[in-house]
């Protein structure tokens, strides 16, 4: 990761301005040309530019990390919350160990919050897919994650439901939840259907 400089400050050199990589992509696949997605300190706002507009500074804090994307998802800039919720679906990427839990969790709820009221349908399926990498990657306690996915089938939205039902599926036999055995019995045709269409079984 160190080579990449995500998490690192970084000062765009025109106009001059502040702020932390969050993620690099390669702009051209063939000459494998490096992009950084920089989220600016004074603005709540995700630009992307290229290595020979940037100076490069320390490495930040994985808590300062994480803040930035759960500020950025929150933007009033379509790219910038697309941008953002990307990164966080690669943020588990990072040694977390060390992280407060706290931090965590109240960064977990809001983006629930953000879910709630996205319209942007690329953002809102890479915003699920964040949410439910904390629960793949076990980073959340069972009751946690009980109480999680349990919070979760309260929000009519498309991409909850679905990684819900892929979820659930797998697993229900592991939750002790009447709330979750009752979601299951109420959607599982629905999500039988959607996989037949989607995978064809």
């Amino acid at each position: 990761m160190e080579k990449t400089f995500i998490g690192h400050k970084a000062k765009l050199l025109n106009p001059e301005k502040e702020g932390i990589i969050l993620q690099m992509n390669y702009l051209n696949s063939e000459k494998m040309v490096p992009t950084y997605n920089v989220s600016l300190d004074r603005d709540i706002k995700i630009v992307k530019t290229t290595e020979d507009s940037l100076s490069f500074g320390e490495k930040v804090p994985i808590e300062m990390y994480f803040n930035r994307i759960i500020r950025d998802i929150q933007s009033e800039e379509v790219l910038t919350r697309e941008y953002a919720a990307e990164t966080l679906c690669n943020f588990l990427e990072f040694e977390l160990k060390t992280i407060d839990l706290n931090l965590l969790k109240s960064g977990i709820q809001k983006i629930i919050e953000q879910i709630k009221v996205e319209n942007n349908i690329n953002t809102e399926q890479k915003l699920v897919e964040g949410l439910f990498e904390f629960i793949w990657h076990k980073k959340i306690s069972k009751k946690a994650e009980i109480e999680l996915l349990e919070k979760l089938t309260e929000i009519d939205k498309y991409y909850i439901w679905s990684y819900l039902g892929d979820e659930i599926m797998e697993d229900i036999k592991s939750y002790d939840s009447e709330k979750l055995n009752n979601y299951y019995s109420k959607n599982i045709e629905k999500w039988k259907e959607k996989d037949i269409q989607m995978y064809g079984k």
